[in-house]
């Protein structure tokens, strides 16, 4: 009798909607720009199903539904895909799928990638105090794979900070010299490292810097 009871519940629990899987995880490799994944589906109910719309937790993944509507039976997917840009470590992308699913009309799916670091950047952000002097610091920039890595040039902006690249081994090592323009005030820049890695799309990363004070008038 249990049994019975658990094979009946189950549908109910899910949603007329069967999802083969709700997460992916994937691991990719230095030279990947992106990753993608497919969810598939089945309307295992008596009636169609319409997915109202897809949205994604942020600008860098997309999703494509190949139609809205779903007949019993009829089996549909969803196509995601990551695109990597500034992104490193471990990156955690959600799917919402939205649909007149009477007991589950909200879905969410999620895509876990490991993005592997291109270039370790120590440290992350540079920062001065209200009291200190606007002398220089440094953000040690390094290759943390195999292959060469060129940075060819850092976008500072028109900002509060001057910013100088040293090219200490070529594809290798690179240090960062940051100094403000004046220390007291309130500020923060962010800086973008153009690199040539991969060839195909390269890519480009972020350092930040900021100084602690009264805000800027």
């Amino acid at each position: 009798m249990m049994v019975v009871v658990l094979c009946v519940l189950a549908p109910s629990a899910w949603g007329q909607l069967r999802w083969e899987r709700h997460e992916v995880r994937i691991v990719a490799k230095p030279a990947d720009e992106s990753a993608s994944a497919v969810f598939e589906f089945v309307n295992e109910g008596k009636t169609p199903i319409t997915i109202s719309r897809v949205t994604t937790s942020c600008g860098c993944t997309t999703a494509k539904l190949d139609q809205q509507r779903y007949e019993p039976g009829e089996r549909g997917r969803i196509e995601a895909s990551f695109e990597f840009g500034r992104y490193t470590g471990a990156q955690l992308k959600t799917i919402r799928v939205f649909s007149d699913d009477p007991v589950q009309p909200e879905m969410h799916l999620t895509m876990r990638v490991m993005v592997p670091k291109v270039l370790e950047i120590e440290p992350f952000s540079v920062f001065w105090r209200r009291e200190e002097l606007p002398a220089p610091k440094t953000i040690r920039i390094t290759t943390a794979i195999s292959d060469p890595v060129d940075i060819t040039s850092v976008d500072a902006g028109d900002g509060p900070f001057e910013v100088e690249l040293k090219k200490l081994d070529p594809g290798r090592v690179y240090e960062l010299i940051v100094t403000p323009k004046q220390t007291g005030i309130l500020s923060r820049a962010r800086f973008t490292l153009h690199t040539n890695y991969p060839t195909s799309a390269p890519r480009q990363f972020t350092a930040y810097a900021s100084t602690l004070g009264d805000k800027r008038k």
